[in-house]
Formats: C-alpha cells, structure tokens, sequence
C-alpha cells in the first residue's frame, strides 16, 4: 500500500487523524476516543490493533470503503480471533486475555 501508485500519501492519513511512527515508517497511530488504533503496513499485509473491537471495525471499514475495489483480499483476511499477519498466526483468546503468536 505505501509507496505504490495508489497509496495514500503521508499526508493523507494526517488529515484522517493518523501520525506515522519515527522509529518504523510502517506504522502509524491515532487517538480513538479513549483509546488508540495502530496501523502496521508491510507490501501487501497490514494489521489494525485498537483497544476496543468497534474501533478496529470500523477502521476497517474505513479502508475497506476507500481501497479494497484497488486492491484483491488475501483469503487470510478475517474478522475473528485467529489473524496471519507476515506468516505470523496470531490467535486471540478473549475469555483468558491473551494473544498468542506462532512464527514459522
């Protein structure tokens, strides 16, 4: 998504409210009410993490509405607990409050 013709620009996600990180330019943040969103972008993956699911939903909503017709859904996507991000599977279990990630 970043860098290719249809990306959005830096500046872009600044008017939608999103900062890019200093460290990792892949990675942008924004206040969701009292809470925050991260935005992980690498190529063709990315990972929506927000400290509240109807954030999360609707952020993907959002980008789902302005580049999902640009872009083909990996079969991967989903929006339950188990998520593979970068060949990383990551299994959420929210009646013990954890995530688990296994790696190849």
């Amino acid at each position: 998504m970043i860098g290719s013709a249809t990306s959005p620009s830096k500046d872009g996600k600044r008017r939608a409210g999103w900062s890019q990180s200093e460290i990792d330019p892949c990675v942008f943040y924004r206040r969701e009410g009292k809470g925050f969103a991260i935005l992980c972008c690498h190529v063709d993956d990315s990972l929506i993490v927000s400290t509240k699911d109807e954030d999360g939903r609707r952020i993907r909503a959002e980008f789902s509405e302005a580049y999902a017709s640009r872009f083909d859904v990996s079969p991967e996507c989903t929006d339950g607990d188990i998520h593979e991000y970068l060949s990383m599977l990551i299994t959420i279990d929210r009646k013990a409050r954890t995530m688990t990630f296994q790696m190849p």
